[in-house]
């Protein structure tokens, strides 16, 4: 009775194991879009900003600090679109993603603000 509790166990322990690597391996397959997004001129972020991947209607807008990020994306290549009200609207094309990696605040996520 004891030996088949055991074995039971084992299964159960290797199954929950099995379950977890399962998850570690969908976990690193996704990569991530962030950045800030400011004021060309005056270098100031813009809180609200919308901050859309173009074609999809995968999105998020900027927070108070300007700050954006864009999770769980299937590596491809795609171009996100940058708009806001008394703003000129800028698109940044060709930007790819890989598993465990971030397009981050290297780029200028910066825009122009209308002319009246």
């Amino acid at each position: 009775m004891k030996a088949r509790l055991f074995q039971w166990a084992r299964i159960a322990g290797l199954l929950i194991a099995a379950t977890a690597m399962v998850g570690q391996l969908a976990a690193q397959t996704t990569g991530k879009i962030a950045g800030r997004v400011s004021d060309e001129k005056s270098g100031q972020p813009l809180p609200g900003a919308n901050v859309i991947i173009e074609g999809t209607t995968i999105g998020t807008a900027s927070d108070q600090n300007g700050d954006f990020f864009i999770i769980n994306l299937s590596p491809q290549t795609y171009t996100l679109k940058i708009t806001m009200i008394g703003y000129k609207k800028k698109t940044f094309a060709s930007l790819s993603t890989a598993p465990n990696t971030s397009i981050s605040k290297c780029r200028p996520w910066s825009l122009k603000e209308k002319q009246s």
